[in-house]
């Protein structure tokens, strides 16, 4: 009977990854529609929330615009919903007209229903012993050969990735690849802490973080060059401060933190990047934001 307890909840979880690499996979395509192409970063972000899903009648807007498949319309449209009507299943999802059925399809991995309640206080031996941890090592090779030598080139490549990940509250990753083509001096490696929701601290960074605001200041490549006809259906693209776990010189390198008070967010970071040998690129910035509250159109 243990066995076969076992080999089922084995199936179940084969299965359910499976779905959700489908998932990511249709979320990709309809991405890359708009330009975004980084693949394994987007993976990261939504197998992280997936593990942890969002509470759908407590999630904020910059939150649901983490799984970026969202449109600001319906990120709209889903809190306005919530907040006449706290869902009590998944189900009444199709209740609202914005989402399709292959929206609400690639939504419910990674939301639940549930009851609004205040994050809890972190304890410091909680997050250490229920922290999910995760290591992944990857390596190939192909023959390849150098155009500009008469040798061939190393083909082999290799990634070690270490996350850590408590209820997406805390998170911290490190990264080491090795690109084919290359020797020791091409080895990519980086890291990141991100703490969220402790006290007045809506974000802190340290790392490699990613910076958005608005539809103005952009920072560490969170756009991606790229041709669509769906401009004024774009998705929504995660504001603020946010880590960054790919190791290709995409993120920027530093510090930043978002205080929330009331209302108002106030943010600030400090990045430096080395352009060649004898550049460094220092980087300081700041944002402050104001949150008003709309209209109502719900009775």
């Amino acid at each position: 009977m243990l066995i076969l307890s076992l080999v089922t909840s084995l199936r179940a979880q084969f299965a359910y990854e499976a779905e959700l690499q489908d998932v990511v996979a249709d979320i990709y395509s309809f991405l890359t529609e708009r330009g975004e192409t980084d693949f394994e970063e987007l993976q990261t972000v939504l197998q992280d929330i997936a593990a942890h899903p969002l509470n759908i009648n407590a999630a904020t807007a910059d939150e649901l615009k983490q799984l970026r498949f969202l449109t600001n319309n319906q990120v709209d449209a889903l809190l306005l919903y919530v907040h006449h009507h706290p869902m009590e299943s998944l189900s009444e999802l199709r209740l609202i007209p914005e989402l399709k059925d292959y929206e609400v399809r690639n939504l419910q991995p990674f939301v639940y229903a549930g009851k609004a309640e205040k994050d809890e206080p972190l304890y410091i031996r909680e997050v250490f012993s229920k922290a999910r941890h995760e290591i992944m090592l990857r390596t190939d090779g192909r023959y390849m050969e150098d155009p500009f030598r008469d040798k061939q080139t190393d083909p082999v490549y290799a990634q070690l990735k270490y996350n850590f990940n408590y209820h997406n509250r805390v998170q911290a990753g490190l990264s080491l690849r090795r690109p084919t083509g290359g020797g020791a001096s091409s080895l990519l490696y980086g890291g990141y802490l991100q703490l969220k929701k402790i006290k007045c601290i809506e974000t802190l960074v340290a790392g490699n973080f990613q910076v958005q605001f608005g539809q103005g200041l952009v920072s560490a490549y969170p756009f991606h060059t790229g041709k669509s006809f769906y401009v004024l259906n774009a998705a929504s693209s995660p504001e603020g401060l946010r880590k960054y776990s790919t190791p290709d010189g995409g993120g920027m390198t530093g510090a930043g933190a978002t205080l929330r008070f009331g209302k108002t967010d106030v943010s600030a970071w400090y990045s430096f990047n080395n352009e060649n040998d004898s550049i460094r690129r220092h980087t300081v910035g700041a944002n402050v934001s104001v949150r008003l509250k709309k209209n109502s159109v719900l009775p």
